[in-house]
């Protein structure tokens, strides 16, 4: 029906396909090294762009969806914030400008299932790359009922970082790396 109103063969649009996709392997062979032998495919399809990525993903068993992030446009963060939710694998998010030499890598944690295959993953890196720093980091908040243990609020925060503490060192025990 596009088509019709265009005035475009069907021919021509799978040509035109074609050209774009030949046209966009070439950009990238262009930044790979020449030993490379690594495939290229490249894929324009029509429809809703989160499902497309989803769909692909899911086809060509893609083990990582490495996304451009522009911090002022809503519409990607949006997108961004649905891929990462909803992707079967793993999402890297690389923003504007990004230096591409990792020197630390923050790894959040809730003790949960989650956080440990990000640890593990994160940890299996470190071991590759092991000029690269490891950050673990568990943020807590000090409920506004504290006051009802009895305890003044710093003592409660403090309560709670032993106790966070000692679960850290039980997951991190439970990371088999």
């Amino acid at each position: 029906k596009k088509l019709k109103q265009t005035g475009q063969s069907a021919a021509s649009f799978i040509e035109g396909k074609r050209l774009f996709s030949q046209y966009f392997q070439e950009k990238i062979k262009a930044y790979q090294p020449e030993d490379c032998i690594a495939e290229t495919i490249v894929k324009i399809e029509e429809g809703d762009p989160l499902t497309e990525m989803l769909n692909l993903s899911k086809v060509h068993n893609i083990d990582l969806i490495a996304v451009g992030r522009k911090s002022t446009s809503p519409h990607m963060q949006i997108l961004t914030k649905r891929l990462v939710r909803r992707a079967l694998c793993s999402v890297l998010c690389i923003t504007e400008n990004p230096k591409l030499e990792f020197k630390r890598i923050l790894v959040p944690i809730s003790y949960d299932r989650y956080a440990r295959y990000a640890v593990k993953r994160a940890v299996e890196f470190v071991h590759d790359h092991p000029e690269v720093e490891l950050v673990c980091f568990n943020a807590y908040q000090v409920p506004t009922g504290y006051h009802a243990s009895g305890h003044s609020r710093e003592k409660f925060a403090e309560i709670i970082r032993e106790q966070s503490k000692k679960r850290y060192e039980r997951f991190i025990k439970s990371v088999d790396t």
